[in-house]
């Protein structure tokens, strides 16, 4: 869960929008956000395009990765920077604690079957 500022104990210093970002620049999700002034309930879209798999990340997976559309975030990733993004991208509760996510699997580049890890997060 993300304190003020977006800041998760977990996590460090790694906040939810970087995770967020790592998850768009890579093309893995498409996140909407639903207008929260008029709502007292809150949700969001959280669409799965593709998950990479350690294969598709073809350098070596400690070596990084740089964001290139937003500058006001870390500049580089790793794999497993992008594993920990499918948990630390959706961890947001907003002040009336009344958030929620629609997951939706919209698969557009999926190449292969899903690794072993995205299967042990989702189902758990």
């Amino acid at each position: 869960m993300y304190l003020n500022n977006n800041f998760s104990p977990i996590f460090g210093s790694k906040n939810l929008n970087y995770y967020q970002v790592i998850l768009k620049e890579t093309h893995s999700v498409v996140i909407e956000v639903t207008d929260r002034s008029n709502k007292d309930i809150a949700f969001s879209k959280f669409l799965i395009r593709k998950v990479l798999t350690p294969q598709e990340w073809g350098i070596g997976l400690s070596a990084p990765r740089y964001l290139t559309q937003y500058q006001n975030q870390p500049k580089s990733f790793t794999y497993l920077d992008y594993i920990f993004a499918w948990e630390g991208g959706l961890l947001y509760e907003n002040s009336l604690k009344r958030h929620s996510w629609f997951l939706k699997f919209q698969f557009e580049d999926q190449r292969g079957p899903l690794p072993s890890w995205f299967k042990s997060w989702f189902f758990r």
